[in-house]
């Protein structure tokens, strides 16, 4: 009996959770590889949009990157040109996705609350609806 508690608790061991120092480092890694890729294709004037490279139309994320370096200059405006739905949105993206995300480093579940849930549904709503206004004629292009 003895030597199969010993064998049992060493798998559980194996498939400990490493905890939150662990997800956060592997999350850093991963969130300066996603910042290098988008920095190398803006500085490179690549087109990263797989939608709008098969379909040629804008998606609604198009022109993110811009609206995000335009608020790092302060650039307000031009920030709003690029993105105006995701601009506005984008205070209460932060807050759900911070508070989803806060949880997830501390659990290592990632489970929305319902109104977290209905939010980014109706972000999502919005942001589709946004895609297809942005690709009618009488929208103007940046």
């Amino acid at each position: 009996m003895n030597s199969i508690n010993r064998i049992d608790q060493m798998s559980r061991m194996d498939q400990r959770d490493p905890g939150l120092k662990g997800r956060l480092a592997r999350n850093i890694i991963l969130w300066m590889i996603v910042a290098f890729f988008l920095s190398l294709s803006y500085c490179l004037h690549i087109d990263i949009c797989f939608f709008h490279r098969i379909t040629g139309w804008n998606c609604p994320g198009c022109g993110a990157t811009h609206m995000f370096l335009a608020l790092l200059r302060g650039e307000l405006r031009r920030a709003f040109w690029y993105n105006p739905v995701l601009l506005i949105l984008l205070p209460a993206l932060c807050v759900v996705i911070g508070d989803i995300y806060i949880r997830f480093l501390k659990t290592g579940f990632v489970v929305p609350r319902p109104w977290e849930r209905g939010l980014l549904i109706m972000v999502g709503v919005l942001l589709i609806a946004f895609g297809v206004v942005r690709n009618l004629s009488a929208y103007p292009l940046y």
